[in-house]
């Protein structure tokens, strides 16, 4: 269904049960409570009640529970002190029974519902601030305490469809199946997306933030930034609604401040920007790429393809083929020239990043997204049977990374699925990523039904959060089930991932996991973003509302797919080539067959310039001899049955005319400290004709080097325009310049080297950098040295260079420390002396002081 662009005006009204309809259990003045420690205090305007001013400020009473086991709603008259929402949070005992707010001035009353399925060791009623950020006071009247009825029986244990959502048409709505009526449903859906887009409160309710009349963000609050994550989130939750304004907002300021437009991750969305559209961090956290590639499809299908960025098809096509390769080249591990990407190639898996060669030999397993590589290989115009092999993989390998016994799988792991805690060590466990894991695999079943694998994952995973308490599981966990850390958060984001999970399960406790979402407010808040936008996701597809939009006719219940053989699809093709140079051409790598028949090259034209001739399922391009310039051809594919006809165009290029070289570097740290070593790397120049190069530098400073690799440092604060010159043995030259931003060393900084753990030869040891002054430190660069012969064997969140002594530097993500805020970096080594405490040494730096 498409959602009017419109909210609703009251929404509790279709969703509680009248007030005639239940047994009142008490009411209580709460100015007659016990005031919380903190500023909590009474008032006479505009009620008599209590004030609540600061975060831990409520008030608490006894309440009078009777006929528990039950379901109960707990009415709350109360107010804002401006023209925004305040908010307050009730707990019985330890049990935070939910949260509501008070929009405005004006006293109003809002409803928290809950259930209890057995007598509370503690009757106390605690109404706590927890949203509180200066923008008002809560005000609190009184509450009425009511039994709304029995806990209804759960509905049997679901019948899964025989058939993907894809094949089928049909997409099951959840909460209907569970006995809520369509219009409540379609209301529910309708209001939480139009407070997470549409609210006009930006302080607490919404992340959709205009700019301009035409373009808008999704807001990381707690973060104050845009994610590459939330945009193209956002653009999917836009799409599925029907709101192609929400989604050309959001999309032409990806399209503008977040998206590369040249060097090494051009192509690429980067995964940090302002709210001011300057980028933080360039390189992509691919997960974004994945969504705004599927999102862009579906806009085409939805509402047909305009111009410029709103060619929604082309948009969408070009992403993929970045995605899967975007013309830049950089040395690997290995010391082989390769293309940057999205993915490995070799294990047929998304990364986890690009930015280095290392990044790219593991992945997230949140970023697995087969349900869109299906849709991939069928309407892309690029690279099909990668896609098609995408999905296959990644199926594969969720049953590798997922803990059979208890469904909980770690935030970063090996293509063997193996846990990844050389970059983060903590992320070897359940984190927030790793929520989506199950989200994404029952989605991808609810769509093509193509692994049955999917329906034991998630029995496994609601079997361990079940037993953990439905209403009060932890959000973090090692992977064999012990809360990480003492974490005790009951997040809504995963809430909501887990109740996504019944779309896959044939186990009738589904159903508790589909109401505990139901039950769950909207997120609001400083932390609403990323449980907002989960959240948001998960009310989408329980509904029935999280759809494949197909181009007309292909996947819809109302018109099915059309019978019978259906025509392959040719896709032009290019190539290049040096003069007297032949060039094989791999014709059918991104031609598809809708059918999924086997194709094969039925015939093809020469040219006027060369000629063609089959090699396989190739075709190769001989030019005549001394052409150079454009020369093209024709070729016919088949399946057997019908055919289809694409170009090739083949560029040979003047082996008599020097091609200049392409300049480009990369640096180690955009954000310096004056002293701090930045290193220059050039090892993405390149010329087309392998001419050998010379390197020149100009660091901005007076200063230079030479060489394809330089270092250095700079003596005072301010920006410089480093400057490569590339030229080539014939004088052929390009130049690139990179801007470097040098700041003083936070005057107010201290760095502190811990143990951890130690063993008779061993030692963990982290230091930390904390900035206690009053500006930002911008890179960040510390060294020290063992007296005793002690040596460091393997280091985790730095770039750690040294034998006897050693210096650790920012990566990319944790180079800038905000007033107030911690760096740690972290070592694992062995004693010079075994069976001797670990030495203690000290840390210098220009940063520690």
């Amino acid at each position: 269904m498409i959602f009017k662009p419109y909210g609703l005006a009251v929404l509790s009204a279709a969703l509680i049960s009248p007030l005639s309809s239940a047994e009142v259990l008490q009411k209580f003045e709460l100015e007659n409570g016990s005031l919380l420690p903190g500023y909590s205090s009474a008032i006479d305007s505009p009620f008599n009640g209590i004030a609540a001013y600061a975060n831990n400020d409520g008030v608490e009473v006894q309440a009078q529970l009777s006929n528990v086991p039950g379901q109960f709603r707990l009415d709350i008259r109360g107010a804002s002190s401006a023209n925004n929402a305040a908010g307050i949070s009730v707990y019985l005992g330890d049990k935070k029974l939910g949260s509501t707010e008070f929009s405005g001035t004006a006293a109003s009353v809002s409803s928290i519902n809950f259930k209890l399925d057995a007598q509370t060791s503690s009757s106390t009623l605690q109404f706590k601030l927890e949203s509180d950020n200066g923008s008002n006071d809560t005000y609190l009247d009184w509450f009425e305490l009511h039994r709304v009825g029995d806990i209804a029986s759960l509905p049997a244990a679901p019948v899964l469809p025989n058939t993907g959502a894809y094949e089928s048409g049909i997409y099951r709505n959840l909460f209907q199946e569970l006995g809520y009526s369509k219009a409540e449903v379609d209301a529910k859906v309708q209001a939480v997306y139009d407070q997470l887009f549409h609210s006009t409160d930006t302080t607490n309710q919404a992340i959709f933030i205009p700019v301009g009349n035409d373009m808008a963000y999704i807001w990381d609050v707690g973060n104050n930034d845009v994610r590459s994550e939330g945009m193209s989130y956002g653009m999917m939750m836009a799409v599925q609604m029907g709101r192609q304004e929400d989604f050309n907002k959001l999309w032409k300021w990806a399209h503008t401040y977040s998206l590369n437009k040249s060097g090494n991750n051009k192509g690429y969305f980067a995964w940090k920007v302002s709210t001011a559209g300057n980028v933080q961090d360039a390189n992509p956290a691919p997960d974004g790429e994945e969504y705004f590639a599927t999102a862009l499809f579906f806009a085409s299908n939805r509402w047909g393809d305009g111009s410029g960025i709103y060619n929604y098809r082309e948009q969408a096509n070009q992403i993929l083929k970045d995605m899967y390769g975007n013309g830049q080249t950089r040395y690997n591990n290995q010391g082989q020239l390769e293309e940057f990407s999205l993915f490995s190639h070799e294990d047929k898996q998304i990364v986890f990043s690009p930015a280095t060669p290392s990044d790219r030999n593991w992945t997230d397993p949140s970023y697995h997204l087969p349900a869109f590589y299906e849709l991939w290989a069928r309407w892309a115009d690029n690279n099909n049977s990668f896609w098609a092999d995408l999905a296959l993989t990644s199926r594969a390998f969720l049953k590798t990374t997922v803990n059979a016994e208890n469904g909980l799988s770690p935030d970063y792991a090996y293509f063997d699925g193996r846990p990844h805690g050389e970059f983060q060590a903590h992320k070897v466990t359940f984190q927030y990523d790793a929520w989506r894991t199950v989200g994404n695999a029952a989605m991808d079943f609810a769509w093509w039904n193509n692994d049955p694998w999917q329906t034991t994952y998630v029995n496994s995973l609601q079997t361990f959060f079940k037993g953990e308490g439905i209403d009060s599981y932890s959000s973090l966990y090692e992977l064999n089930g012990t809360p990480y850390q003492g974490n005790s958060d009951h997040s809504p984001g995963l809430v909501a991932m887990n109740a996504m999970a019944s779309l896959a399960s044939d186990n009738q406790r589904s159903w508790e996991f589909v109401q505990a979402l139901w039950d769950t407010p909207v997120p609001s808040g400083k932390w609403r973003y990323y449980d907002g936008t989960l959240y948001m996701f998960g009310m989408l597809a329980l509904s029935g509302n999280y759809q494949i939009i197909c181009p007309a006719g292909e996947c819809d219940a109302v018109t099915p797919p059309p019978v019978g053989n259906r025509p392959p699809v040719a896709v032009n093709d290019s190539a290049s080539t040096q003069q007297d140079t032949p060039v094989t051409v791999a014709v059918l790598n991104n031609d598809r067959d809708l059918d999924g028949d086997s194709l094969s090259i039925a015939s093809f034209t020469q040219p006027n310039n060369g000629a063609v001739s089959q090699v396989g399922d190739t075709l190769n391009y001989t030019p005549n001899s001394e052409f150079f310039g454009e020369d093209s051809f024709s070729y016919t594919i088949t399946d057997g049955e019908e055919i289809a006809s694409a170009n090739v165009t083949i560029v040979v290029q003047d082996s008599s005319v020097n091609n200049p070289p392409s300049a480009c570097f990369s640096v180690s740290s955009e954000a310096a400290t004056v002293g701090q070593t930045v290193s220059f790397d050039a090892a993405c120049s390149n010329d087309v004709d392998n001419d050998s190069l010379s390197f020149s530098w100009d660091f901005g400073d007076t200063n230079g080097s030479t060489g394809a690799a330089a270092s250095h440092s700079y003596a005072s604060a301010g920006t410089y325009q480093a400057k490569l010159t590339v030229t080539d043995a014939n004088g052929g030259s390009d130049s690139f310049t990179s801007s470097i931003t040098v700041t003083s060393a936070g005057s107010g900084a201290s760095c502190s080297y811990s143990i951890d753990n130690e063993w008779n030869s061993g030692f963990v040891a982290s230091i930390t950098i904390a900035n206690n002054g009053s500006a930002a430190i911008n890179g960040w660069e510390v060294n020290w040295a063992y007296a005793n012969g002690s040596t460091v064997t393997n280091s985790w969140n730095t770039q750690l260079v040294g034998t006897d002594a050693y210096t650790a530097s920012s990566l990319s993500w944790n180079s800038t420390i905000q007033p107030g805020q911690t760096v740690s970096f972290g070592m694992q080594g062995n004693k010079g002396v075994v069976n001797t405490p670990a030495e203690l040494v000290t840390v210098n730096g220009t940063v520690c002081n």
